[in-house]
């Protein structure tokens, strides 16, 4: 636990060092710098594994770069330290602030020490990280196993900050950090209250905090899905934001496409957030600033660049395990064959079948088995969504026009649909099923509720109405999400693990020779963990090596 609180400082230092910087023109606020700046050093992690294993080295540059930055803007720095520590003297309730801050975060941190270690953490999370952070990056590994093919840029993030090469074990508290930070941001639904503007991002930030709650016992896993539903979040929410601000600048809405460009290295499966990008593109050229369209474009192709270099180098291809766009032909380029029947079972395991010819199976079969193997709670979010998609054009039917709101709401019904019809895993989407409704409800009833407000005083009443009842919502759901992770934090207490994290499991494994080479196979489970290493849960038949050693890479005959 400990470990992790001091892992965060680092995170939360070198982040919102970049985040500020990049940001520094914007009037954005304190969780978004640290989550530009998440995404800023994840990219560097990515670039810097083309060259180099992600280890002291990277550690060293990052914090010289954030030492350089903190001394050219110095003085702008110190005086926004100054107007912040001023602001917070004249709070009359700080100490309550700093109590209840400080219960937080130890909260928080021993959540992200102990818990769910989720299954494939240990199947090729674990293994995928190391590599990273042993060879950086090695020709055909996905040859070894298909899934180090995977390439999620939350990888990349979490062997820069897992601090092995001080010879301990791997951290993986990146995960944790950023649901704390994403929960502690979706508490300002009770300063929309408090200030009487409840808007529609604050039914989206409802969504947000039970996403966080509910993984409050699993965000101790580095799984990439949990990544990717923050950051899609992220973006969907602070997207509305800017949509019901009267202020907003076409280049805030460029900044969080770039967010939403990020996302979909993450995890492909949150690819229709990309069209983020239409809304400032849109505006900037109604503005004639076709240099910044131009600027912004350059910026997505610094964040997605490298992940598509790892991806060509790790599979010889650029959508694996998609066989799309094949234009390379590397000699370590992974079989079609391979990478169609991991395709295939992605597909039927997230329709919640265990063989990949399921992925073949009609909708009218695959999709009542997928309905039969629900709880009733996701049974209730997946109607919500399916009511959500019908209330889309029904909004923009009522409204008239279709708004820049509207954008982000077809984003999320593209979202839930691209999910429901390729691989529908819960785990895969939750994020999806949490954020459609809730932004859809918050639509709605802001608009039955300033329609029918007519008159100074009847809006008053409506508004005051309107006010407490979501309050009620919003408390009864933290509450009720909150006692869950509290039986979690109950749970786990007799882990203990009060100075270090929960590590990777340990499994029995065989030693297979791959051209002299030793490689670990699973004994039984598949499962293999992070050390010994390199481990798989099997070995693919015809599995060759590059060259006279594992740097060199793997081909399959």
């Amino acid at each position: 636990m400990l470990s992790v609180f001091l892992i965060w400082i680092y995170i939360c230092l070198t982040s919102a060092t970049i985040g500020s910087f990049l940001l520094r023109k914007t009037s954005f606020r304190t969780e978004d710098r640290l989550m530009f700046g998440l995404m800023t050093v994840t990219v560097y992690a990515e670039a810097f594994s083309l060259v180099h294993k992600v280890g002291l080295l990277a550690n060293a540059i990052l914090i010289i770069a954030c030492i350089v930055l903190i001394v050219l803007f110095r003085k702008k720095i110190s005086d926004k330290i100054g107007s912040y520590v001023s602001g917070l003297k004249k709070n009359k309730l700080l100490p309550l602030f700093i109590v209840l801050a400080v219960l937080y975060i130890a909260f928080m941190a021993y959540g992200s020490s102990r818990g769910y270690f989720h299954d494939d953490s240990d199947l090729y999370h674990g293994q995928a990280i190391r590599w990273i952070e042993e060879y950086g990056i090695v020709k055909g590994l996905g040859n070894l196993h298909e899934r180090l093919a995977y390439n999620s840029a939350s990888f990349a993030l979490s062997a820069l900050y897992s601090f092995s090469f001080l010879g301990g074990q791997s951290y993986h508290a990146v995960a944790g950090f950023i649901v704390t930070v994403m929960l502690a941001s979706s508490f300002r639904v009770f300063v929309s209250v408090k200030n009487k503007k409840i808007g529609i991002a604050d039914f989206a930030r409802l969504g947000v905090i039970y996403y966080c709650f509910n993984i409050y016992d699993e965000m101790v896993s580095p799984a990439s899905d949990y990544f990717a539903m923050l950051f899609f979040m992220y973006v969907i929410v602070k997207t509305i934001e800017l949509c019901e601000a009267k202020n907003s600048q076409p280049e805030e809405y460029a900044a969080v496409a770039m967010m939403a460009v990020f996302t979909t290295t993450v995890k492909l499966s949150a690819a229709p957030v990309i069209l983020s990008c239409v809304v400032p593109i849109i505006l900037l050229a109604k503005e004639g600033k076709a240099g910044k369209i131009a600027k912004y474009a350059a910026y997505a192709v610094v964040i997605i660049l490298p992940y598509f270099v790892r991806e060509y180098i790790i599979s010889g291809r650029l959508f694996y395990p998609s066989t799309a766009f094949d234009v390379f032909s590397p000699v370590w380029k992974i079989p079609e064959r391979l990478a169609i029947k991991d395709s295939e079972y992605i597909i039927a395991y997230g329709r919640g079948y265990n063989i990949h010819e399921a992925a073949g199976y009609p909708f009218s079969e695959w999709f009542i088995h997928w309905v039969g193997t629900l709880s009733l709670t996701e049974k209730v979010l997946f109607i919500l969504c399916c009511s959500s998609v019908l209330l889309l054009p029904l909004s923009i039917a009522l409204r008239r026009k279709f708004t820049r709101l509207h954008m982000s709401e077809l984003i999320c019904v593209i979202s839930f649909l691209f999910w429901l019809f390729t691989a529908p895993l819960i785990r895969y989407g939750q994020g999806f099923l949490l954020i459609l409704p809730a932004v859809m409800a918050g639509d709605v009833i802001t608009f039955v509720v300033g329609k029918t407000s007519t008159g100074k005083d009847k809006e008053k009443k409506h508004a005051k109405g309107f006010g407490i009842i979501f309050l009620t919502v919003a408390v009864l759901l933290t509450v009720y999400k909150f006692g869950n992770a509290f039986l979690a934090f109950r749970y786990n207490y007799a882990q203990g693990l009060y100075l270090n994290q929960l590590d990777y499991g340990n499994y029995e494994v065989v030693e297979s020779n791959v051209d002299g080479v030793t490689i670990y196979e699973s004994a039984n489970i598949g499962k293999t963990g992070y050390d010994p290493f390199p481990a798989v849960p099997y070995i693919e038949k015809g599995l060759r090596l590059i060259g006279s050693d594992i740097k060199s890479g793997f081909y399959i005959e």
